[in-house]
Protein backbone atom coordinates (compact mmCIF):
# COMPACT_ATOMS: atom_id res chain seq x y z
CA UNK A 1 0.00 0.00 0.00
CA UNK A 2 1.42 3.64 -0.49
CA UNK A 3 0.64 6.99 -0.07
CA UNK A 4 0.69 9.93 -2.69
CA UNK A 5 1.25 13.10 -0.98
CA UNK A 6 0.24 15.68 -3.47
CA UNK A 7 0.41 19.68 -3.55
CA UNK A 8 -0.27 22.33 -6.47
CA UNK A 9 -1.18 25.89 -6.75
CA UNK A 10 -0.74 28.20 -9.51
CA UNK A 11 0.23 32.22 -9.57
CA UNK A 12 -1.02 34.88 -11.75
CA UNK A 13 2.69 36.40 -11.76
CA UNK A 14 2.51 39.85 -12.28
CA UNK A 15 -0.74 39.60 -14.70
CA UNK A 16 -3.77 40.63 -13.97
CA UNK A 17 -5.70 37.17 -14.44
CA UNK A 18 -4.40 33.56 -13.86
CA UNK A 19 -5.22 31.21 -16.81
CA UNK A 20 -3.00 28.53 -15.17
CA UNK A 21 -4.89 25.85 -13.23
CA UNK A 22 -3.87 22.66 -10.90
CA UNK A 23 -5.99 20.32 -9.52
CA UNK A 24 -5.95 17.07 -7.47
CA UNK A 25 -8.39 14.08 -6.83
CA UNK A 26 -8.76 10.75 -5.46
CA UNK A 27 -10.93 8.28 -7.11
CA UNK A 28 -11.60 5.24 -6.04
CA UNK A 29 -8.27 3.68 -5.80
CA UNK A 30 -6.61 6.18 -8.15
CA UNK A 31 -4.86 9.80 -7.67
CA UNK A 32 -5.45 11.96 -10.40
CA UNK A 33 -2.68 14.95 -10.54
CA UNK A 34 -3.66 17.80 -13.43
CA UNK A 35 -2.06 20.99 -14.73
CA UNK A 36 -3.32 23.08 -17.55
CA UNK A 37 -2.17 26.77 -18.89
CA UNK A 38 -4.59 28.79 -20.33
CA UNK A 39 -4.83 31.62 -23.28
CA UNK A 40 -6.97 34.00 -24.93
CA UNK A 41 -9.22 34.64 -22.11
CA UNK A 42 -7.23 38.08 -20.57
CA UNK A 43 -10.24 40.18 -20.19
CA UNK A 44 -12.09 40.66 -16.84
CA UNK A 45 -15.23 38.53 -16.64
CA UNK A 46 -14.08 35.90 -19.19
CA UNK A 47 -13.54 32.57 -18.48
CA UNK A 48 -10.82 31.31 -16.88
CA UNK A 49 -9.39 28.35 -19.84
CA UNK A 50 -6.96 26.74 -17.41
CA UNK A 51 -9.74 25.71 -15.19
CA UNK A 52 -12.34 24.87 -17.79
CA UNK A 53 -10.13 22.32 -19.07
CA UNK A 54 -8.97 20.69 -16.09
CA UNK A 55 -12.63 21.08 -14.84
CA UNK A 56 -13.85 19.55 -18.28
CA UNK A 57 -11.09 16.48 -17.42
CA UNK A 58 -12.15 15.34 -13.74
CA UNK A 59 -15.88 15.86 -14.78
CA UNK A 60 -14.73 12.63 -17.49
CA UNK A 61 -13.07 11.13 -15.42
CA UNK A 62 -14.98 10.91 -12.70
CA UNK A 63 -17.67 9.16 -15.00
CA UNK A 64 -15.60 6.82 -16.13
CA UNK A 65 -13.14 5.32 -13.28
CA UNK A 66 -16.30 4.37 -11.03
CA UNK A 67 -16.34 1.73 -14.08
CA UNK A 68 -13.16 0.82 -14.54
CA UNK A 69 -10.45 -1.24 -12.21
CA UNK A 70 -7.38 -0.89 -14.51
CA UNK A 71 -4.81 1.87 -15.80
CA UNK A 72 -5.15 0.01 -18.71
CA UNK A 73 -8.91 0.46 -18.71
CA UNK A 74 -8.74 4.25 -18.11
CA UNK A 75 -5.78 5.13 -20.38
CA UNK A 76 -7.96 3.23 -23.28
CA UNK A 77 -10.60 6.40 -22.80
CA UNK A 78 -7.93 9.15 -22.18
CA UNK A 79 -7.81 10.00 -26.06
CA UNK A 80 -11.99 10.22 -26.22
CA UNK A 81 -11.97 12.34 -23.45
CA UNK A 82 -9.21 14.85 -24.78
CA UNK A 83 -11.17 14.47 -28.01
CA UNK A 84 -14.23 16.03 -26.58
CA UNK A 85 -12.32 18.83 -24.66
CA UNK A 86 -10.62 20.13 -27.89
CA UNK A 87 -14.15 20.32 -29.08
CA UNK A 88 -15.36 21.91 -26.71
CA UNK A 89 -12.56 24.60 -26.94
CA UNK A 90 -13.11 24.78 -30.86
CA UNK A 91 -16.57 25.48 -30.08
CA UNK A 92 -15.93 28.17 -27.82
CA UNK A 93 -13.23 29.82 -30.57
CA UNK A 94 -16.68 29.63 -32.84
CA UNK A 95 -18.75 31.92 -30.73
CA UNK A 96 -17.74 35.47 -31.23
CA UNK A 97 -14.10 36.86 -32.95
CA UNK A 98 -12.85 37.91 -28.90
CA UNK A 99 -12.73 34.14 -28.14
CA UNK A 100 -10.98 32.62 -31.49
CA UNK A 101 -7.68 32.53 -29.63
CA UNK A 102 -8.89 30.86 -26.90
CA UNK A 103 -6.76 27.57 -26.34
CA UNK A 104 -5.30 25.29 -23.42
CA UNK A 105 -2.17 23.11 -22.65
CA UNK A 106 -2.83 20.20 -20.54
CA UNK A 107 -0.71 17.11 -18.56
CA UNK A 108 -2.56 14.63 -16.01
CA UNK A 109 -1.14 11.94 -14.11
CA UNK A 110 -3.52 8.81 -13.02
CA UNK A 111 -1.57 6.92 -10.93
CA UNK A 112 -3.13 3.65 -8.88
CA UNK A 113 -2.06 4.04 -5.10
CA UNK A 114 -2.37 0.12 -4.29
CA UNK A 115 0.09 -0.94 -7.55
CA UNK A 116 1.68 2.46 -8.46
CA UNK A 117 0.60 1.53 -11.80
CA UNK A 118 -0.25 4.61 -13.82
CA UNK A 119 -0.73 6.30 -17.00
CA UNK A 120 -0.29 10.00 -18.17
CA UNK A 121 -1.31 12.16 -21.03
CA UNK A 122 -0.38 15.57 -22.41
CA UNK A 123 -1.50 18.05 -24.82
CA UNK A 124 0.12 21.19 -25.35
CA UNK A 125 3.38 22.40 -24.04
CA UNK A 126 2.86 21.64 -19.94
CA UNK A 127 5.53 18.64 -18.55
CA UNK A 128 5.51 15.92 -16.92
CA UNK A 129 8.83 15.56 -14.62
CA UNK A 130 10.16 12.16 -13.13
CA UNK A 131 12.50 12.61 -10.34
CA UNK A 132 14.00 8.91 -9.52
CA UNK A 133 17.12 8.13 -7.98
CA UNK A 134 18.95 11.83 -8.02
CA UNK A 135 18.11 12.77 -11.64
CA UNK A 136 15.29 14.03 -13.21
CA UNK A 137 13.69 13.38 -16.72
CA UNK A 138 10.84 14.69 -18.66
CA UNK A 139 8.52 12.28 -19.55
CA UNK A 140 6.35 13.46 -21.93
CA UNK A 141 6.46 15.07 -25.45
CA UNK A 142 6.35 19.12 -25.78
CA UNK A 143 4.41 20.18 -28.79
CA UNK A 144 5.73 23.34 -29.98
CA UNK A 145 7.84 24.86 -32.07
CA UNK A 146 10.84 25.06 -29.86
CA UNK A 147 10.81 21.09 -29.04
CA UNK A 148 10.88 20.19 -32.26
CA UNK A 149 13.86 22.18 -32.80
CA UNK A 150 15.35 20.49 -30.26
CA UNK A 151 14.59 17.10 -31.27
CA UNK A 152 16.35 18.08 -34.82
CA UNK A 153 19.20 19.21 -32.95
CA UNK A 154 18.49 22.88 -34.18
CA UNK A 155 18.28 24.30 -30.65
CA UNK A 156 20.46 23.36 -27.53
CA UNK A 157 18.89 21.82 -24.36
CA UNK A 158 20.74 24.54 -22.79
CA UNK A 159 18.69 27.24 -25.05
CA UNK A 160 15.44 25.44 -24.69
CA UNK A 161 14.16 27.02 -22.32
CA UNK A 162 15.02 30.57 -23.10
CA UNK A 163 13.95 29.89 -26.42
CA UNK A 164 10.87 32.43 -28.14
CA UNK A 165 9.52 29.54 -29.70
CA UNK A 166 8.70 28.15 -26.54
CA UNK A 167 4.91 29.33 -26.58
CA UNK A 168 4.53 28.54 -30.12
CA UNK A 169 2.28 25.19 -29.93
CA UNK A 170 1.83 22.92 -32.35
CA UNK A 171 -1.44 21.44 -31.02
CA UNK A 172 -3.78 22.11 -27.91
CA UNK A 173 -7.40 22.58 -26.98
CA UNK A 174 -8.90 24.81 -29.51
CA UNK A 175 -7.65 26.66 -32.50
CA UNK A 176 -6.14 23.31 -33.75
CA UNK A 177 -8.37 21.26 -36.11
CA UNK A 178 -7.12 17.93 -34.99
CA UNK A 179 -5.07 17.28 -31.65
CA UNK A 180 -2.04 15.06 -30.98
CA UNK A 181 -2.31 13.34 -27.03
CA UNK A 182 1.04 12.03 -25.81
CA UNK A 183 -0.31 9.14 -24.25
CA UNK A 184 1.60 6.24 -22.24
CA UNK A 185 1.72 3.23 -19.27
CA UNK A 186 4.21 2.35 -16.87
CA UNK A 187 4.63 2.13 -13.29
CA UNK A 188 6.01 4.16 -10.27
CA UNK A 189 8.29 3.21 -7.37
CA UNK A 190 8.61 3.93 -3.84
CA UNK A 191 10.42 7.17 -3.12
CA UNK A 192 9.58 9.04 -6.95
CA UNK A 193 8.51 12.35 -6.84
CA UNK A 194 6.61 13.39 -9.94
CA UNK A 195 6.24 17.17 -10.87
CA UNK A 196 3.96 18.70 -13.14
CA UNK A 197 4.19 21.96 -14.51
CA UNK A 198 2.78 24.85 -17.12
CA UNK A 199 5.84 26.84 -19.04
CA UNK A 200 5.57 29.59 -16.66
CA UNK A 201 7.41 27.95 -13.94
CA UNK A 202 10.32 27.62 -16.06
CA UNK A 203 10.65 31.32 -17.38
CA UNK A 204 12.54 32.11 -14.35
CA UNK A 205 14.74 28.61 -13.75
CA UNK A 206 15.55 25.47 -15.47
CA UNK A 207 15.33 21.90 -14.04
CA UNK A 208 18.36 21.96 -12.41
CA UNK A 209 17.02 25.00 -10.07
CA UNK A 210 13.83 23.77 -9.82
CA UNK A 211 15.41 20.67 -7.73
CA UNK A 212 17.55 22.39 -5.98
CA UNK A 213 14.72 24.90 -4.03
CA UNK A 214 12.25 21.62 -4.10
CA UNK A 215 14.88 19.99 -1.15
CA UNK A 216 15.44 23.01 0.66
CA UNK A 217 14.86 22.87 4.31
CA UNK A 218 15.51 20.65 6.97
CA UNK A 219 12.55 18.41 6.09
CA UNK A 220 11.14 19.25 2.58
CA UNK A 221 7.39 18.41 1.40
CA UNK A 222 5.52 18.75 -1.53
CA UNK A 223 3.84 22.10 0.06
CA UNK A 224 7.27 23.35 1.03
CA UNK A 225 9.01 22.40 -2.15
CA UNK A 226 5.91 24.14 -4.52
CA UNK A 227 5.60 27.41 -2.05
CA UNK A 228 9.88 27.46 -2.62
CA UNK A 229 9.43 27.23 -6.62
CA UNK A 230 6.82 29.89 -6.88
CA UNK A 231 8.34 32.15 -3.95
CA UNK A 232 11.75 32.20 -6.29
CA UNK A 233 9.63 32.98 -9.79
CA UNK A 234 7.26 35.80 -7.95
CA UNK A 235 10.66 37.30 -6.43
CA UNK A 236 12.46 37.15 -9.79
CA UNK A 237 9.54 38.54 -11.80
CA UNK A 238 11.43 39.86 -14.55
CA UNK A 239 9.23 37.61 -17.06
CA UNK A 240 5.85 38.19 -16.23
CA UNK A 241 3.60 34.64 -17.26
CA UNK A 242 1.33 32.35 -15.49
CA UNK A 243 2.63 29.81 -13.11
CA UNK A 244 1.26 26.46 -11.45
CA UNK A 245 2.76 23.11 -10.33
CA UNK A 246 2.10 20.16 -8.71
CA UNK A 247 4.37 18.25 -6.60
CA UNK A 248 3.84 14.13 -5.73
CA UNK A 249 5.85 12.03 -3.20
CA UNK A 250 5.04 8.19 -3.41
CA UNK A 251 5.61 6.71 0.02
CA UNK A 252 5.30 3.30 1.04
CA UNK A 253 2.84 2.68 4.18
Amino acid sequence: MFNIAAYGRSIANGLENNQDSVLIKEINDFVILVVADGNGADSAGMINTGLLANNLMIDYLTKIIHKMSSINEIANQLNLGMYTISKCFLSINSIDEKFSNVYASQSLVIINKNTLDMCFASIGNTEIHLFRSGELNRMNILQSKAYEMLINKSLLLSDFYNCPERGILTSAYGVFESINVDLRIGKFNPNDIIILTTDGIFTSLNPNDLIKLLGQGESPTPQSGVENILSHISNKNNKLDNAGMICAYIEEI
